[in-house]
């Protein structure tokens, strides 16, 4: 079997926005023609990318996670995430690709977003249903983020911005829709909730325990478990044990390593325990998940 990394390109910002430093949008189905690569196929890139399918139908794969296409959904896309839409001509909508999100935010915002859980929606991605009363509202700002992208002026980076964040600021308002039970906003659980994700994302390989990420925090591993349970619905440990696991199958995609190489890369000395792990999380052993992700996407095994 010959391992082709180019089978899942990653495409950069640039590649597509040479005009503006942070952000492109476009309707929908003029912004699908102009993407340099086919979106039909697995691909990953360096941007965040919002859509938003007001009439659409088809599938769309996210990290080997399988959904249709619908009307009035909304798809946030994170840097990194493997991802295809396979969508019909008749669609219509709005495409939003832009940089890195945080250096835009103020620490008031960026706070407001982890409280929304919007940004652990690369670990277990869903898309985001627009229910009606939401609509006019998005497209209201959709009209006026493409005013602003069409006019140049000497303010038009942080006119571009002020509507993205209102934007964002909707989308986790809807993602969060069904969770009016929900615990107020606490700023301090929060900071945690971030911070704690912040250090998952850097020391995962080298780290799988919650008390030890809670000794990093100088919190107790029960204090960080019950933040991050009330506010996330998920506990420390699960959330460590999602971000391993897709890495798992991101490098099982993408290389022909051992097992045992994984497993070592993973921060496991145990090829045994790590298969055991993967097959605990995912109901389906780690020689079986790469069988069947090779048949079903790398054209290079066909």
């Amino acid at each position: 079997m010959k391992n082709k990394w180019s089978q899942i390109a990653r495409f950069f910002f640039d590649d597509i926005s040479s005009d503006l430093p942070d952000l492109l949008i476009r309707p929908l189905d003029i912004g699908i023609t102009e993407m340099p690569f086919e979106t039909s196929t697995p691909h990953r890139h360096d941007y965040f990318q919002i859509i938003w399918y007001i009439k659409g139908s088809g599938r769309c794969q996210v990290d080997f996670k399988e959904f249709p296409i619908v009307d009035n959904a909304i798809h946030l896309i994170h840097p990194d995430q493997i991802h295809l839409f396979e969508d019909t001509p008749e669609i219509s909508g709005y495409i939003i690709v832009f940089k890195e999100v945080f250096h835009i935010l103020t620490e008031e915002i960026r706070d407001l977003f982890f409280s929304g859980n919007l940004f652990l929606n690369h670990l277990n991605y869903m898309p985001i249903n627009v229910p009606p009363k939401f609509r006019p509202k998005l497209q209201s700002i959709m009209d006026s983020l493409l005013v602003e992208y069409n006019h140049p002026s000497k303010y038009q980076n942080e006119l571009l911005k002020s509507f993205l964040k209102i934007l964002l600021i909707y989308i986790m308002m809807m993602a969060n829709a069904n969770e009016s039970g929900k615990k107020a906003y606490n700023t301090r659980s929060v900071c945690i909730i971030r911070d704690f994700m912040t250090l998952v994302d850097q020391e995962y390989k080298q780290i799988h325990s919650v008390s030890d990420y809670a000794k990093k925090l100088a919190l107790t591993a029960n204090h960080l478990n019950d933040v991050v349970k009330s506010n996330t619905g998920k506990t420390a440990g699960n959330l460590i044990r999602d971000k391993i696991i897709l890495e798992a199958k991101r490098i099982a995609y993408f290389t022909n390593r051992s097992i045992k190489e994984i497993a070592f890369e993973l921060g496991f000395t145990d090829e045994n325990y790590f298969s055991r792990f993967f097959r605990k999380y995912t109901s389906q052993s780690f020689t079986s998940f790469r069988q069947e992700i090779h048949k079903k996407y790398r054209t290079d095994d066909k």
